[in-house]
C-alpha cells in the first residue's frame, strides 16, 4: 500500500513542467526535448529553487495518469480496489510533486504562466468537494471551461496572484497529503472524483483545441 506521507518527495527534483491544463507537475522524461531553461524563485520561501521547463518542452499529458483513468472507466467495478487505490495515489503523488501541504501546492502553481482565475475557481470547487462532497460544476464541464481558459490566457487573461491564493486557500496550510486523501476518499464517489481531477490536471482530460 502506498505510503500516504510526503517524505518521498523531499530531496527530489524541483523541476516542474507546464501541463496541457496549465498546471505544473513532474516532467515525464520521455517527453522532454532538452534541458530546463527557466529558473524561478520559490513562492513565500516554500522551495529554494524551482525550475519550470520552457514552452518548447510543453508536456501534453502524463501517460501514467491516463492509464489510471482508463482503468477506472473501462474496468470499473472489476478493479481490485486496494491495488487500484495504490496505483492511483502513487501516480497522483508523483505527478503533482505534492509538497508539505495543499496550500503549498497551490502557491507552487503560481509559478505557471498559464494559471488564471479559472484555474483557481477549479481548485476551489475541488476543495469544496473534498470537504463537502459537492461540486458547482461536474468534471466534464470543468474540462471544457479550462480549455477555454487556456485559449484566453494566450491573449493575456488575468493571472492569479499569490496574495489572492493566500486569502482563498490559507485555511489549508496544515492539510497534508494524508489528510487530503482521507477527506477526499471519505466522500461519496471520492475515489472517482480524485482520479478525474488528476486526469484533468495531468492527463488528457482537457479536450484538444
Amino acid at each position: 500500500m502506498t505510503n500516504l506521507g510526503t517524505s518521498k518527495l523531499f530531496g527530489g527534483s524541483n523541476v516542474l513542467q507546464i501541463y496541457k491544463s496549465g498546471f505544473l507537475g513532474a516532467p515525464v522524461n520521455q517527453f522532454r526535448s532538452k534541458e530546463p531553461v527557466a529558473k524561478l524563485e520559490s513562492v513565500n520561501g516554500i522551495m529554494h529553487q524551482l525550475t519550470v521547463l520552457s514552452d518548447t518542452n510543453l508536456l501534453k499529458v502524463n501517460p501514467h495518469v491516463d492509464q489510471v483513468y482508463n482503468a477506472l472507466i473501462t474496468q470499473g467495478a472489476n478493479l481490485t480496489r486496494f491495488q487500484f487505490l495504490d496505483d492511483a495515489l502513487t501516480t497522483f503523488l508523483e505527478a503533482s510533486q505534492f509538497p508539505g501541504s495543499f496550500f503549498e501546492w497551490v502557491l507552487q502553481q503560481t509559478n505557471s504562466p498559464c494559471l488564471t482565475q479559472t484555474h483557481v475557481d477549479f481548485l476551489s470547487d475541488t476543495l469544496g468537494f473534498i470537504y463537502n462532497g459537492h461540486r458547482k460544476l461536474n468534471m466534464n464541464s470543468w474540462s471544457h471551461v479550462l480549455k477555454h481558459a487556456n485559449l484566453q490566457m494566450i491573449e493575456g487573461e488575468y493571472r492569479a496572484q499569490p496574495q489572492e491564493l493566500s486569502r482563498a486557500f490559507g485555511h489549508t496550510r496544515q492539510v497534508n497529503w494524508t489528510e487530503l486523501v482521507s477527506l477526499w476518499l471519505g466522500q461519496e464517489n471520492g475515489l472517482r472524483d480524485l482520479v478525474q481531477t488528476m486526469w484533468v490536471i495531468y492527463g488528457s482530460g482537457i479536450p484538444a483545441k
